[in-house]
């Protein structure tokens, strides 16, 4: 493999370019709303039931992120079967269709749940006029075409050229494969074509996801641990990680990419 400057820069999606620890308050509101489709159906289910399935998805989708070595994506429509049909026993069969009714209008509210993180939107379109690639690689549970719209309302799509979600891989980070999607994606733009892993920056807070694993390909690699942001990764994780830099800020990277296209030392912005 060659090495050169750095051309693109892949971003992790949640406490990264947007504010996802409110996200379990917002999923529970998903919950409540996707459930009172079922209970219109005639279906009855306990008043805690929305507490309940955000508990068990939450749970789930922690496990997950540490399922080594395959770290496959939770297959949330056959969660949300199985844990419905254990508390619906005596009631009606969940269809197909109802089940993809009620993941529709879950998936709807999200839409609308996270937030923008420091001007993330204009980070990106200033890294693109450095003349950098930019695309987003991100652990999430929910189909594409909604990480779009999420993506869409927050400004971030336009600056954003490639879009991997480990949904439609159908596994996580730091499993290789949703790398080699976002490196594949990189090599379909026009002029980018022969780019290798040794050229790109990967940016995110998860030390495991967005350090060791996009490291162990031989990317650059960004950790972000925002003052503002309350991380939920144990603490061990960081102790097996070495990124080449270390930021506060996503406009950190901007100064960096200016000023240091071809990375060859360590270094630490506070």
């Amino acid at each position: 493999m060659k090495s050169g400057p750095i051309r693109a820069v892949l971003f992790d999606w949640g406490n990264t370019l947007a504010n996802v620890n409110q996200e379990g308050q917002i999923m529970l509101t998903c919950a409540r709303q996707a459930f009172a489709r079922l209970q219109q159906q005639g279906l009855i289910l306990s008043a805690q039931a929305a507490e309940e399935f955000i508990h068990a998805y939450q749970l789930a989708s922690r496990q997950q992120n540490y399922a080594a070595p395959t770290y496959p994506e939770l297959d949330v429509p056959q969660m949300l079967r199985e844990w419905l049909s254990m508390r619906l026993i005596d009631q009606p069969l969940i269809t197909t269709a109802l089940l993809t009714e009620v993941l529709s209008i879950f998936w709807n509210n999200w839409i609308n749940g996270l937030s923008l993180l420091d001007h993330a939107d204009q980070v990106l379109i200033n890294l693109q006029r450095l003349g950098l690639a930019t695309g987003l690689v991100s652990n999430v549970t929910a189909p594409a075409s909604y990480c779009l719209q999420q993506l869409d309302r927050l400004g971030l799509r336009a600056g954003l050229q490639t879009f991997t979600f480990s949904s439609e891989v159908g596994y996580r980070k730091p499993n290789p494969r949703i790398y080699f999607d976002a490196l594949g994606q990189l090599r379909r733009l026009p002029g980018w074509e022969s780019i290798e892993f040794e050229e790109i920056l990967f940016v995110g807070d998860w030390p495991i996801g967005d350090v060791l694993g996009p490291a162990r390909l031989g990317m650059t690699t960004a950790l972000i641990r925002h003052p503002r942001i309350d991380t939920y990764w144990p603490e061990e994780d960081y102790h097996f990680i070495q990124p080449t830099w270390t930021i506060s800020y996503l406009a950190d990277l901007e100064h960096i990419l200016a000023n240091s296209p071809h990375p060859t030392v360590r270094a630490s912005l506070r």
